[in-house]
């Protein structure tokens, strides 16, 4: 009688046991580590530069897809965008440079991809003839100035320090 009581409480409890929905790779979102980080940078922009988490969110997906792995990197796009205009679309500087980059070599626009790749590709240019930290400071009193002996060495710290801030997120 045991053996059988055993017996139908174990068949019981295999039926219940298969009725239970089970949890399977299909359904759990898989979050890449790239993404996790575009989620933590645009919540930490948000919140210190007081702009909408949808606006900037594509500006940090755009900066992944523009930087690379040597420079600029992600992160030296997203230092710069937030040195140049503190995340503001619509800054215009007095020499009427514009938008996130603060471009002002040809027709720039206030569109956050023309205005990213921009920046992105003269960063690239730049660092291409000289050092990374030459190529920085180049951006930002223009590469006319930087051949004449421009510097600007407080930008360049801040950048740095803007970097180091960023990459700790």
């Amino acid at each position: 009688m045991r053996g059988t009581v055993k017996y139908t409480l174990y068949i019981y409890l295999c039926i219940f046991l298969l009725t239970i929905p089970t949890v399977t790779q299909e359904n759990v979102p898989q979050t890449t580590t790239t993404e996790l980080k575009i989620e933590k940078l645009t919540q930490f922009i948000s919140t210190k530069y007081n702009v909408s988490d949808t606006a900037v969110k594509k500006v940090v997906e755009y900066a992944h897809r523009q930087g690379d792995k040597v420079f600029p990197t992600p992160i030296d796009i997203l230092s710069i965008i937030a040195i140049e205009s503190s995340f503001n679309k619509y800054a215009v500087s007095k020499a009427r440079a514009k938008g996130y980059m603060q471009v002002l070599y040809k027709e720039t626009t206030f569109d956050i991809r023309t205005n990213i790749n921009d920046g992105t590709h003269l960063l690239r240019e730049y660092s291409r003839v000289m050092p990374k930290d030459a190529a920085v400071q180049a951006y930002n009193v223009g590469i006319g100035n930087y051949k004449k002996g421009m510097r600007n060495t407080e930008y360049l710290a801040k950048f740095k320090q803007t970097k180091q801030q960023l990459e700790s997120i």
